[in-house]
């Protein structure tokens, strides 16, 4: 359900929201253990990427630990 409004929030294009939206799209998707998936890899690449996003320093931070080498031997 959070994936849903998150997405329905984004969707909506509302200023006040949507960067807001799209960072916790990224951590209901770390939450639900599905970092594996395309639309949470794409949605990370975009805000880590993005120089005048809100969230690009957290993004990059998470991108960061997702690759870790300490994560990638867990898998």
């Amino acid at each position: 359900l959070a994936k849903d409004a998150f997405q329905t929030c984004i969707r909506q294009n509302e200023v006040k929201f949507s960067e807001k939206a799209q960072w916790n799209l990224l951590l209901t998707y770390v939450a639900a253990g599905e970092t594996d998936n395309t639309d949470f890899r794409q949605l990370l690449d975009a805000l880590r990427n993005d120089n005048g996003h809100s969230y690009q320093r957290e993004a990059q931070a998470l991108y960061g630990k997702l690759e870790s080498f300490w994560r990638r031997i867990g898998k």
